[in-house]
């Protein structure tokens, strides 16, 4: 991508409505792109891959980031992350901004989280091709690592750390996708009762 598209692009964010045979839901995030249409197309994609099972994806709404939105995207986003002091059980309702930085937090967590899985796995993969090239591969139960199979007692407990590792991180992927998907939700939420508002 040349220097003057790079320019030329613009965070946007975008309301996608998703179906699929049980349900019907809105998802919301943040795209970046040269218009409002190429970076709402942009992420359909990526839709379908974290969605596996959807039939459907239309876009519902797309509005170009606020300036303070996009400073936020340029790492100022971690101060509003700190929780405030509450006073009292009185519950307190989180601005648009901070609704953003939770969105923007949990992004980078995901991307880390995704790419820390790829390092895992391979070195996963490598500890166990070396320990069948020591010891040999059984080659039973199409080869897949049976914990009820003795035959591979040896090359579980050789991979064992780095499987735990994998599933550790696993688990902190699918904790930042939660915690992704409930900040759209409330972002959506927050426009939704804020659109109705000036009506």
């Amino acid at each position: 991508m040349s220097e003057e598209i790079v320019q030329l692009t613009r965070w946007y964010f975008v309301t996608y409505e998703i179906k699929n045979k049980y349900s019907t839901w809105e998802y919301g995030l943040f795209c970046r792109g040269i218009s409002a249409t190429n970076a709402a197309v942009e992420a359909v994609l990526a839709i379908y891959k974290k969605f596996p099972d959807v039939d459907s994806v239309s876009c519902v709404n797309v509005r170009q980031a606020t300036a303070h939105e996009n400073k936020l995207f340029e790492d100022e986003w971690q101060h509003l992350l700190k929780k405030p002091k509450r006073k009292g059980k009185k519950s307190m309702k989180q601005s648009q901004e901070v609704i953003v930085a939770r969105i923007i937090a949990a992004s980078k967590d995901i991307v880390a989280c995704e790419k820390a899985m790829v390092t895992l796995k391979d070195i996963y993969r490598t500890a166990m091709h070396q320990y069948f090239r020591e010891h040999g591969d059984p080659g039973i139960d199409g080869g897949r690592l049976s914990p009820d199979n003795p035959e591979y007692e040896g090359v579980i407990k050789h991979t064992d750390p780095y499987f735990i590792a994998m599933l550790k991180k696993k688990r902190e992927l699918h904790n930042a996708r939660r915690r992704h998907s409930r900040a759209t939700q409330a972002l959506i939420k927050y426009q939704t009762e804020k659109d109705a508002n000036y009506v």
